[in-house]
């Protein structure tokens, strides 16, 4: 969850990951026990995305997208990393 709830945030990608195709490409079932405390959701802290995923990535969109790095979409991801860190400290209080 906290590798994709900040880069749908943010539109930053949140984690790199080499895997191998033995992993990838296999299938499996997970069972969750009831009783275990889900992860806090903390999205639901914070002001909406007006990030909008596009899958033409090329000349003038991508310089665009480039240009909102710095001040739009970095700012987004410290502001999940500060909510994610003032609810872990109200977990363990």
């Amino acid at each position: 969850m906290h590798a994709v709830d900040p880069s749908r945030h943010s539109g930053l990608w949140s984690a790199m990951m080499k895997i191998v195709t033995a992993v990838a490409d296999s299938t499996f079932t997970a069972t969750v026990h009831a009783g275990v405390p889900d992860a806090p959701h903390v999205l639901a802290e914070l002001e909406p995305s007006t990030y909008r995923p596009d899958a033409f990535l090329a000349g003038p969109i991508l310089i665009k997208l480039e240009r909102t790095v710095v001040p739009d979409r970095l700012p987004r991801a410290l502001a999940y990393a500060r909510a994610r860190a003032e609810t872990r400290r109200r977990q363990h209080k």
